[in-house]
This record gives C-alpha cells, structure tokens and sequence, in this order.
C-alpha cells in the first residue's frame, strides 16, 4: 500500500519560514507546533506500543504465555523464582482500554522445591482462563517428581482446585501444552519419561483430555512409533475437535537421521492418532522448538528452530517455517530469520483471519534498533506475499530477551509477551502491541535552512515513520504558487527535495 503526504509552506521575498507539514491519511491530519522544525522519531518501532510490564513486582520471572480473549483482555502466566519459597506460578491480565492489575498467585511453593516450568494458557471466549504447568508438589499423593496439574479461572475470577492431570505417570512430567475446543473439552499433551502403555523409560509425548464437567481421560501415547527423545510438544485443536501435535523427537522416521527432527501427528474426533510425519525433511541438523498454528480450514503452520546451512542460512540456528493445506503435502521449508547473523530460536507463530502469518522470537543479531545481547524480532508474511523485513521488538531492552508467546486479535493487533534481564539479576515479564490495521502516517519532519536568499536552490529532507511500513510519497505546496510531487519512498527513509 502508497500513502501520501501534504506539504505546505510560505515564502515571504528573501526569508521563508520553514514548511509546516500537515500528513493527511484516513481522515485524521497532523501539524507541526508553531511552525517549527521537527524531528523524526520512532522509526525503529513501526507501530509497536511502548514496553509495559505484566509482572509488577514479582521475583524474577520466567516464561511467559500470552492469549487474547474474544474481548480483547490479555492474560498472561508465568513463572517466580521466590529464593527461599520456591517458585510460583502467576497470572495477570488486563482489559482492551486498561492496564495490567497485581499478580495473582495460582500455585505457591514450598522451601528449596524445584523449579515448575513452562506453564501454558489458554483463554474461552467467555473469559475463562486454563493453566496446565509441570510442578514437584506432592498433590494428591502424586510424589515429588514433576507431575502435570491443571486450574481454572471463571470470568468472575473464581481460582478452581488444583488437579493432577498425569495420575498413571511413575517419572517426570514436564512441558505442557493446553487448549480447549468449542465445545468445552480441555486436552493436554506433555513430555514424559514414565515407562506407560510399552512406552519405554525415555521421553515420550503423553495426552489427556477432560470434558466439560466431567473427569480427566486415561494417558494416551502420541509418540508410539519413537524409539528416542520426544520433547517439548506443541498442539492445536481446530473447529471440528481434530488435535494436532508437533514435537521434536531424535528417532530415525522414514530415513530422517539420528539428529532431531520435527515430527507432526493429528486425531480426529473418535479415531486414534495418525501416523507420525517429518516436518523438517530439508533438515540435516537439528531441528527443535516448534510452534504450531491451525486455521478454520485446517491449514497447518509449523515453524521451527533450526541448525542447518538451507538455503545459505548459515550453521548457527534460524527460523525454518512451513505448512500444509488440507488438499496438499508439507510446502517447502521457507527460512523467516533470513537476515539473522546469530542463533534465532524459540519461535512463536500464530496465524489471523486473513491468512497473514506472524512469527516472533529471540535473536542475539545486532540488528538496526537492537542491542548487542538477545532481543526479541518479528516478522509477517500476508497470504501470497513474502516475509516482511525484521521489525525489533524489544526496542528498550538492553539485556538478553527470550521466550517470546504471541497472540493476534481479529483485527489484525498483534500482543506479545517476553521474559527480558533488562533490569539485572531481577528478570520480568514484559508485553508490547502492534496494531496491524491501515493507519495514517505519524508527523512528518522536515530538515532543511530556516532563511535563505531569493533565487538559490536549497535541499530540504523530507521523512515519515508510516505505522504500517507503507510506502509514502510527498506533496510539497512550496508557498510561491509551486507545488511538487516526489516519487514513493520506503517509511523512515529521507526524499531530498531542491527548491529554488
């Protein structure tokens, strides 16, 4: 998309004043102060909201998962490292015009208990909130090893009992994953190293479900063909209640090698689960950390973190993305972190209502508006068109940022979460929003001599930050009954423009 900006001035004989710019676009308008020169600022941000802080407070905080309800409200879980308390799981939320409240404590630790980690969210249309964590309490006579619990929240704010969801598990449990269908049923998949159903002793992806209103399902076993690790699985359900899981897993499926892969499967309502795939055929490295992401139409997208040299992307880690339509097979693997010179990991995709994918995650790259430890980058990529540059995230970070959760509004709003060592030895929970509907551009500046003699040419640099990077061109009313147009010109880029 072009957008175009009004310019106008007066000249007066041998002294001009300098131009004040008015940038028109979707009805809304802007001035320059007092006729004065302005600078241009934000051209880093793109859009981007400034940096808010979800854990208020908190001990230093890990891991965040981010969901935006059908209203708007943001909700967000995470994990506390209480010294000396153990650590906590903790959620906070705040509505579409409102700020972030206090914290609220899901699950409290006990003295030198072992870390919980990775909690998982996910948030009904009706507001109700379901957590799933991994967690060392002896609930319910489930031992001291790591078991899967699950809560609930009503849209009242009413926290539900703490229930243990791997009963039959005999080892650790570990990395849940959680989401709801439109009916009310709760499913769960999590990484295990019990030796249940045949499993073996090593990891294995477990899954259990819960109807509305009733008890928790007995384990199934997702990795059934695995002979190696299954770890850190992610799922989705879509409209009909088909679940599908991905995970990486280091067993030799259909001649894919001993290094790890991303390995896909699905169930249907009343059928047992499909056969494994390899995602990351292409792959000759390693291939970890997937996010997944099913559309109305059952479309998958799955990106990845991963190791190997495709497509001139280098031996240090990159985003890898691909999907796959119902009538298709796996598209081929496209690199997101293209521009990336460092490890990109931990990628999070969602996704919107009009087919544009979006993905985020850390990269340690020294990209323009980053600093030189680990930010967390964006990306897009509209329905039939190609991936946008980098847009950097954390622009006010100056410490290592990791572990991005995204979440996308109907509209196009784009809500992202991170941990961030920003504030030293005290790490925190911060979010940042992007609106992704078509918005005029900000105030433009103009740089260039304030008084100048009758009859001499004069340059004067004209720049926008447009918010939805669009190109944007210039019409310049020079106040001597001349006018010019100039060409289209990138957002946050200068257009020289000489005037006699």
């Amino acid at each position: 998309m072009n957008k175009i900006i009004l310019a106008f001035g007066i000249i007066f004989l041998f002294i001009f004043s300098a131009v004040a710019p008015i940038a028109f676009g979707n009805n809304i308008f802007y001035t320059s102060e007092n006729n004065k020169l302005m600078i241009t600022n934000g051209c880093n941000n793109r859009g981007w909201s400034g940096t808010e802080e979800v854990s208020k407070g908190s001990p230093p905080s890990f891991n965040p998962s981010l969901m935006v309800d059908s209203l708007g409200n943001v909700h967000v879980v995470w994990y506390a490292n209480r010294y000396g308390e153990g650590f906590w799981i903790l959620y906070n939320y705040k509505t579409d015009s409102g700020s972030w409240n206090d914290p609220e404590t899901i699950e409290s630790g006990g003295l030198n208990e072992m870390s919980r980690c990775s909690p998982s969210l996910y948030v009904e249309d009706d507001g109700t909130v379901h957590v799933a964590w991994a967690d060392t309490l002896d609930h319910a006579g489930s031992g001291n090893d790591y078991d899967i619990l699950y809560k609930n929240r009503t849209n009242a704010g009413i926290w539900s009992n703490t229930e243990v969801v791997s009963t039959e598990s005999t080892s650790n449990s570990e990395y849940p994953w959680i989401v709801v269908d439109n009916i009310g049923t709760v499913h769960v998949v999590w990484e295990d190293d019990s030796d249940y159903a045949g499993a073996g002793d090593d990891e294995d992806i477990f899954y259990k479900y819960k109807t509305a209103g009733g008890s928790w399902s007995n384990t199934e076993v997702v990795s059934t063909e695995s002979t190696g690790t299954s770890w850190y699985p992610s799922l989705e359900v879509d409209n009909s209640g088909t679940l599908h899981v991905v995970w990486q897993d280091n067993t030799d499926y259909d001649g894919s090698g001993s290094d790890v892969d991303i390995i896909y499967k699905n169930k249907t309502v009343g059928s047992s689960w499909s056969n494994a795939e390899v995602v990351s055929t292409e792959s000759i490295d390693s291939s970890c950390l997937s996010s997944i992401y099913v559309e109305d139409d059952t479309s998958v997208h799955i990106a990845w973190s991963d190791s190997s040299d495709y497509q001139s992307s280098g031996s240090d880690y990159d985003v890898f993305y691909k999907y796959k339509t119902p009538a298709d097979s796996w598209s081929n693997t496209e690199v997101v972190s293209i521009e990336s010179t460092e490890w990109s990991r931990s990628p999070s995709l969602i996704v919107d209502n009009i087919d544009t994918v979006h993905v985020t995650w850390d990269d340690a790259t020294d990209y323009p508006g980053a600093s030189d430890e680990r930010d967390i980058f964006y990306k897009n990529k509209p329905n039939g068109g190609s991936w946008s540059n980098i847009e950097v995230v954390s622009t006010e970070s100056i410490k290592d940022c990791s572990c991005p959760s995204m979440d996308v509004e109907d509209d196009g709003t784009v809500h992202v979460a991170w941990e961030d060592d920003t504030p030293f030895l005290n790490t925190k929970i911060y979010y940042k929003y992007r609106i992704s509907q078509n918005q005029p551009p900000n105030k433009p500046s103009i740089d260039g001599p304030r008084i100048g003699i009758k009859g001499t040419e004069y340059d004067y640099i004209f720049n926008v930050l447009d918010p939805d990077w669009d190109d944007v061109r210039f019409i310049i009313d020079w106040g001597d009954d001349n006018s010019e147009i100039t060409d289209f010109y990138p957002s946050c880029t200068d257009a020289i423009v000489s005037h006699i």
